[in-house]
């Protein structure tokens, strides 16, 4: 309770005096009785926001008030007239239209208000009336005006926001008085439309603003920016958060940091990389929250030298070859990525195969095929090369040239020459290198194994006959010796059929003295093989037309 004690002076001036009066005590000495101020002891407001501040005032038991009073609260610090119920001129530019008297003074009411408050508005206010004999200023309760910053609105909630599945946001605005209560809008995504706003008062009478925002969000959503705006009157403060979108991770990406070739489509990617080079490959997916990433080759379940998505071979080979799947896994899904690793290598395990009628033939290095001359040869060239090698068959004379050049690989000879002949190479090229592979062709000629052949034949059949022949004449010899004398006689006395007979007996003995007498049948049987006898018939002689006596001519050859 304030007491207001008056006094006239000689000028006529009324000289206030206040006296405070401390709580729980009685009025201190000097303090007019009578004179009360009610109201805070001090108030807060965010800067831009407004205020509302209650006041009530009583003057002396036999004091009266006129229609005309004027009520002041100015600032005790710089002597400012903040805000005055009838003389506006008399009010700071600071202030004029932020601070208003609300209250009815005549009224004893000194209630005022200030509304997009500044930061300068901190400070220490005092009431003052002003009547025709009563001027009192209650400079023993002041009031003390606090101005915060403006706080931001909140947003919740940030976190568990999963792509595909419908959430809610809510932005929660500063309690203010309902005459400067805010209204919230969003910013930031594509589709702000599907929002709800409303309000909540507290006890005190304060609004504060409540704005829903509906969506469902995306991966493209990730780390994008939300925006809650509240706007006062005359000010606006804001709050943005970050989307935090968790989400499976999608189609990984690759990046080759070797020498290799790369082609990628939506389907996957493909390298070639050169035998004996490495390959080191980075498999990326984006992911929320980051993907365990793996290596493995399709249809093999041999360890991979693999880690943090990063495939390495150190040194490639043809066993290397074939599709690398790339997988990317969270715990909202996987996504899986196919690479074919492509082995760019020099033609090698180059094969030569001959064929002729009697089939098939496959050769090693520095072999020899023959062909019969007028046959016909092909021959056959294959080699293991990526890309697929050009192939050459060349054929080695004084000035080896190409005779032939495609990716087919033959040589046909339709009818095989002489000069056919000769030793002929293959050689497989292609970007990384070269091979070849020699083989030598022997062309034969019919007619000389044909003579062999022949010669042979007739050889054994003469040899075969010869024997034959001496075998027969030796049994005739020894029959004819055999026979009787008569038989013969009457042999000797038979016409010769125009023909003559010469007989050549050649007798091979061993024996030292002469024997003229005949041998006995053993003793011929002894001597066949000893005797070879020769008949020579000379059909074709003259025809003898007398019948003379048959004259027989015997030679006997010994052997001693």
């Amino acid at each position: 309770m304030r007491h207001l004690q008056p006094q006239i002076c000689q000028h006529g001036f009324v000289v206030v005096f206040l006296l405070f009066s401390l709580p729980g005590h009685g009025a201190v000495n000097g303090q007019t009785p009578g004179y009360e101020l009610k109201t805070q002891e001090s108030v807060s407001v965010a800067s831009g926001l407004c205020v509302e501040i209650p006041c009530t005032f009583n003057i002396s038991a036999n004091g009266n008030l006129s229609t005309s009073v004027t009520g002041i609260w100015s600032r005790t610090d710089i002597s400012d007239i903040v805000a005055a119920s009838t003389d506006a001129s008399k009010v700071s530019e600071r202030t004029k239209g932020r601070f208003t008297l609300t209250g009815k003074v005549h009224e004893r009411n000194c209630s005022f208000s200030i509304s997009k408050a500044q930061p300068e508005d901190q400070g220490t206010y005092v009431f003052r009336i002003e009547d025709r004999d009563i001027k009192y200023s209650y400079s023993w309760n002041k009031l003390n005006v606090t101005v915060t910053n403006l706080s931001e609105p909140t947003i919740s909630p940030v976190r568990n926001l999963i792509a595909g599945k419908q959430i809610t946001l809510t932005c929660t605005s500063h309690p203010a008085p309902q005459g400067c209560k805010g209204i919230i809008t969003w910013e930031g995504r594509r589709n702000i439309e599907n929002t709800t706003n409303y309000e909540r008062k507290d006890e005190a009478g304060k609004v504060t603003s409540i704005s829903n925002i509906t969506f469902t969000p995306s991966q493209r959503d990730h780390e994008s920016s939300l925006t809650c705006t509240v706007t006062y009157s005359g000010v606006s403060t804001n709050s943005s958060i970050t989307l935090d979108v968790e989400y499976a991770p999608i189609s990984p990406t690759i990046s080759n940091y070797t020498s290799a070739s790369m082609n990628c489509t939506s389907a996957g990617c493909q390298f070639e990389v050169i035998e004996g080079t490495s390959l080191s490959l980075l498999c990326c997916a984006e992911s929320n929250p980051p993907a365990n990433l793996s290596w493995a080759k399709q249809n093999s379940t041999d360890p991979l030298n693999s880690s943090s998505g990063r495939l390495e071979i150190s040194h490639v080979t043809t066993d290397n070859k074939g599709d690398y799947i790339c997988q990317a896994k969270n715990k909202h899904g996987r996504s899986t990525l196919s690479n074919t690793v492509v082995i760019i290598y020099a033609p090698k395990r180059l094969t030569i195969k001959s064929c002729n009628i009697n089939g098939c033939s496959v050769y090693d290095e520095h072999s020899s095929v023959e062909v019969f001359e007028g046959n016909s040869l092909y021959l056959q060239c294959k080699a293991d090369s990526n890309p697929i090698a050009k192939l050459s068959w060349i054929k080695h004379t004084q000035n080896s040239t190409v005779i032939q050049t495609s990716p087919t690989l033959h040589l046909n000879v339709t009818k095989a020459a002489f000069e056919n002949g000769g030793n002929y190479t293959c050689r497989a090229m292609n970007i990384v290198g070269n091979e070849s592979k020699s083989i030598f062709v022997v062309i034969k000629s019919p007619t000389n194994d044909a003579f062999h052949l022949v010669g042979s034949f007739c050889g054994i059949l003469v040899l075969l006959l010869t024997v034959i022949v001496i075998t027969a004449l030796m049994v005739k010899k020894c029959k004819q010796r055999r026979r009787p004398p008569e038989q013969a006689k009457e042999n000797e006395s038979s016409p010769p059929n125009n023909s003559e007979v010469v007989y050549s007996n050649i007798e091979r003995r061993n024996i030292e003295k002469p024997n003229t007498s005949l041998s006995s049948p053993n003793e011929c049987k002894n001597r066949e093989e000893d005797l070879q006898y020769v008949t020579l018939d000379f059909s074709r002689s003259k025809p003898n037309t007398s019948r003379e006596p048959q004259e027989t001519l015997y030679s006997e050859v010994r052997r001693n």
